[in-house]
């Protein structure tokens, strides 16, 4: 192979480019059994890539091939063509399952935040009404001793009391 490339629809643009050697043999390497070296041809074929009846992109590959093994790599590519489809769908749904599972857990943590600060609620208006029935109970008697003292500075310090309550 002299170049294999792929080129996605999605995000429009993106191309990933493997480059082989760049030298150009002549001949093939082995002889025919003939005895003779055999002419290699520069191949380029494109192949739809799809997943789920779904164009994804090109691949597109530039091979030196012998004469008559076309039919053969066109074959080999067309099944390494799906195999990258699929492996390029994998990775989208993959990407998208990551993205749900993140807004998943930014949602529990909402959902989780609200409850702490719901039971926070509960919890200060549990105090305060309790702190309201201790200050009631003291309000209650600081009123009583204003009525009931003959000692005028205690029933000022009852009427403090009260009044200070009442704001």
């Amino acid at each position: 192979s002299r170049s294999l490339s792929v080129e996605l629809s999605e995000p429009a643009g993106l191309t990933v480019a493997v480059e082989g050697p760049q030298e150009t043999p002549t001949t093939s390497v082995a002889p025919d059994r003939f005895g003779a070296a055999e002419t290699l041809t520069e191949v380029s074929w494109r192949v739809p890539l799809t997943a789920r009846g779904r164009d994804l992109g090109t691949m597109v590959a530039r091979h030196l091939l012998p004469p008559g093994a076309a039919a053969d790599e066109e074959q080999l590519l067309k099944l390494v063509a799906r195999q990258v489809a699929t492996a390029i769908e994998n990775s989208r749904l993959y990407e998208h399952a990551t993205q749900s599972l993140r807004a998943l857990e930014e949602s529990q943590q909402k959902v989780v935040q609200g409850e702490r600060l719901r039971a926070l609620g509960e919890m200060a208006g549990g105090v305060a009404h309790d702190f309201n029935n201790v200050l009631a109970i003291i309000i209650g008697r600081a009123e009583v001793i204003a009525m009931d003292v003959a000692d005028h500075s205690a029933g000022r310090v009852a009427e403090m009391i009260r009044l200070f309550w009442d704001e």
